[in-house]
């Protein structure tokens, strides 16, 4: 999914998240995290190159026409939603159901929106495939 319309739907749901919680802290970690969970696509992009590279164009065309061989996406994990579903259950804390549901909608945006693999958001099975990008990713 392209990045404005990650940055439509973060804006969405942040708003929504505050009128059902009331709590600005959930809001923005949701907006924020809705957000800055494609960081994970810069570490992909510097391992492919072998390099820093700061080539704005070439990382998103890289990146988007599925390119990379490999990719690790640290945060693009059902396991990550996991962890974070029970760290929010057993502590109550703002910021961590904030990242919970802003992790949670990207990715389930993704998934509608970019052609992969349904377990290629398992880090898991990222792993056994050696996150070969031709597994992970359809098309």
């Amino acid at each position: 999914m392209k990045l404005h319309n990650h940055i439509l739907a973060s804006t969405t749901v942040g708003g929504i998240s505050y009128y059902i919680f009331g709590s600005w802290q959930i809001s923005v970690t949701v907006f924020l995290s809705g957000i800055f969970i494609d960081l994970d696509h810069i570490l992909d992009y510097f391992l492919y190159e072998k390099k820093i590279k700061l080539d704005i164009k070439d990382f998103f065309y890289k990146c988007e026409a599925l390119i990379l061989n490999k990719v690790y996406l640290l945060l693009h994990s059902y396991e990550l939603i996991i962890i974070l579903a029970i760290l929010a259950y057993f502590t109550n804390d703002y910021i961590v159901l904030g990242l919970l549901v802003g992790f949670g909608t990207h990715i389930m945006l993704d998934l509608v929106a970019n052609k992969v693999h349904f377990l290629g958001y398992s880090f898991i099975f990222r792993l056994i495939n050696k996150f070969n990008s031709k597994k992970i990713f359809c098309g």
